[in-house]
This record gives structure tokens, C-alpha cells and sequence, in this order.
């Protein structure tokens, strides 16, 4: 457990470091990482502050790679806005975030596209399992409904 004064801001910074190694993190996260491990409000505060000040905690440029690196794994819209409402950004740096960087992705060729390597598994199943199945996964990579019922229905006849 920590302890007082100059000490909590230097383990505090020590920790954020560490998990800034892992991988970026927003604001939040870090904030509940450190309220995890019992640091007062003001070392938080102090620590957040100063990882701000030296471009080490960014939210907006952390909701950008986030979005990126999700559309980059096969990830839909509703999914990734729901992991940024979870990690504490703004509806507004979100929505903006989006807007660029879906200025060029077409969402229902990347859920087709992993729709056709999914359905290979399933060649065997019935028409009503092999559906129920494919909508569910394509649902939880987050998908559109809309999108997810017309590439379903696409694969009736495979």
C-alpha cells in the first residue's frame, strides 16, 4: 500500500508507466487502476496531471488508435463505441474519432468477410443453426442488425 506525499506521486507514476508499457490507456483507466491500488484523490489528480502535461495520456488520440486497431481486427461500429463508453471517453471525442476514421471503411464488405471464413465451419450444421450461429457471432463483433440479417440471409442457400 502506498504511501504519503512524494512517495504516493512517485509509485503512482512508477505504476502508470508501467501500464502505459502494456499498451495506451485512457484517462479513466487509469484513474480506477490507481483508485484500485488506494492512492488518495489528490496523488491521482497530481499523476494524471502530469502525464497529461508530458503527451503520455491523450483520450483523443487514444479513442483514434482505438478505432483503428479494432477495424483492423474485424470489429463493427456499435462494438467499438461500446469499449470507448467503457473506458470513460466522451460521446463527442468518440463520435468524432469515428467519423474520420470510417470516412473510407465499408462495414458490411468487412462483416461479409468474416462471414465467409466463418461459414466454412459450419458447412455441416442445419439451415437454422448454421444462421442462429453466424448471427450471433457477427452480432457480437458488433455489427448492425440490419447488416447482420442481410449477410445471414445471403448464406441461406449455402
Amino acid at each position: 500500500m502506498p504511501k504519503t506525499g512524494d512517495q504516493d506521486l512517485f509509485k503512482g507514476k512508477q505504476y502508470c508507466f508501467k501500464l502505459l508499457k502494456i499498451r495506451e490507456r485512457s484517462t479513466k483507466e487509469l484513474c480506477d487502476r490507481l483508485k484500485e491500488r488506494k492512492y488518495p484523490p489528490k496523488a491521482i489528480n497530481d499523476i494524471i496531471a502530469y502525464l497529461s502535461d508530458i503527451h503520455l495520456l491523450d483520450d483523443e488520440k487514444f479513442t483514434c488508435n482505438w478505432i483503428k486497431w479494432r477495424i483492423n481486427n474485424g470489429y463493427g461500429k456499435h462494438r467499438i463505441i461500446a469499449e470507448l463508453k467503457q473506458k470513460g471517453i466522451d460521446d463527442e471525442v468518440v463520435a468524432k474519432a469515428l467519423n474520420e476514421a470510417l470516412t473510407d471503411y465499408d462495414e458490411e464488405a468487412c462483416a461479409d468477410h468474416l462471414a465467409q471464413k466463418r461459414v466454412a465451419r459450419y458447412r455441416g450444421l442445419e439451415l437454422p443453426i448454421r444462421q442462429r450461429r453466424l448471427y450471433g457471432y457477427l452480432v457480437r463483433k458488433g455489427f448492425s442488425q440490419n447488416i447482420v440479417f442481410k449477410i445471414v440471409h445471403s448464406y441461406d442457400n449455402t
